[in-house]
Order: C-alpha cells, then sequence, then structure tokens
C-alpha cells in the first residue's frame, strides 16, 4: 500500500522558548474531525486508528517532507522527537538546534506566521478503512494506522500529493444496494499489491 500525505491548515503548532531553549510542538493530527475535500471525499481518523499494531518505531520530522531537512527523530538509537498519542490526537514536539541554519530559519518563520501548517506521512493498515456516503458526500474513515513515518510542519497543503486510487469504484459500489465492504476492502488489498 502506498505511503499517503495529510496536511492540515488548521492544526495549531508553535514555536516557543522555556529555560532558553526552543522548540517547536503541535499536532500532526487530531481524531474525530472532518478534513477538507481531499478531491471528491471527505476523511476523518477514529481514535483507535494509533493502536499496539501501529509502526511508531522511526518517525522523523522533516521540514516540507523533505529528507534533506531532518529536525528529530524518534527510534532505538535516537530520541530527539516527543510524540505523544492523547484524546485529541498525535502530539509532536522538538527542540529547536541552532547550530543547523534551517531549524532556525523554521523557527523564526513558525514566529512571524510564514510556517503555519502540520503533515503527517502514513499507511493504512490491512482492513484499515471504511467508506460510506453521507448527505451526497463520500467519507473515508480511517480506523488504523499500519504506521506513522513523518510529522512535518509544512508551507503548503499537500492535498495534491494524495489520493485514493480507488475512488471511482468506490462512488460505484457505495451507489449500488446492498453494498458488500467487505468485498471493496479486499479489492482495495488486491489492487494495490498489483500497482
Amino acid at each position: 500500500m502506498n505511503k499517503e500525505i495529510r496536511t492540515f491548515s488548521d492544526i495549531e503548532f508553535r514555536a516557543t522558548e522555556e529555560e532558553d531553549k526552543k522548540y517547536i510542538s503541535g499536532y500532526a493530527l487530531k481524531f474525530n474531525t472532518r478534513s477538507k475535500d481531499l478531491g471528491g471525499f471527505y476523511e476523518t481518523i477514529s481514535r483507535e486508528a494509533i493502536n499496539e499494531q501501529t509502526d511508531l518505531s522511526d518517525v522523523v520530522a522533516l521540514f516540507n517532507h523533505n529528507q534533506n531537512y531532518v529536525l528529530a527523530r524518534k527510534n532505538d538509537s535516537v530520541n530527539t522527537l516527543e510524540l505523544r498519542v492523547d484524546e485529541v490526537g498525535l502530539f509532536y514536539r522538538f527542540e529547536i538546534d541552532e547550530e543547523i541554519s534551517y531549524q532556525k530559519d523554521l523557527y523564526r518563520n513558525i514566529q512571524k506566521g510564514n510556517i503555519s501548517k502540520s503533515s503527517f506521512a502514513f499507511r493504512i493498515a490491512e482492513d484499515g478503512e471504511e467508506w460510506e456516503k453521507r448527505d451526497g458526500m463520500y467519507v473515508r474513515t480511517i480506523t488504523a494506522f499500519k504506521g506513522i513515518y513523518d510529522v512535518s510542519p509544512v508551507t503548503n497543503p499537500a492535498y495534491s500529493d494524495t489520493s485514493v486510487r480507488n475512488l471511482d469504484e468506490v462512488k460505484e459500489k457505495l451507489g449500488k444496494k446492498g453494498f458488500n465492504y467487505e468485498y471493496l476492502i479486499k479489492y482495495n488489498q488486491l489492487r494495490n499489491n498489483l500497482l
């Protein structure tokens, strides 16, 4: 299954100073909130989507999802990124290293309001999504993440980078009486394995 990216303009994150140290913190995602139109569908993330099976073993904070601009990381060897799942969503926090010029620049740009969005990269677990049609709109509920791979302060939404390749098939199946969600899940898995 392909990695997907979601960017939110309404998720707050901030640059703060504590005891002569500078931090960037915020939420990479929030539970039970509806996204903007993602190209013919809306999306929401259930509280249970991050669970014991979700791979959080190597999460990196990047600027604009660019691997050349590493901000912090959390894995078995490095612990410069704080991650916490709470009732709101996935919280992240890291200290700014002012000897790294782009971190210093990012901190200042956030203070000035030039950068004000947050994003994350993920994969959906097998059987980790549900589709329905509500009030004439298609809604995808993410019920389980396979993994979260990066959290990123970003300059612009990355909606053009996100897609659900099978939205036409979802529309067709949801339009039929007696729609079988299990069939759609199996179809998605087969199609993703072939692409």
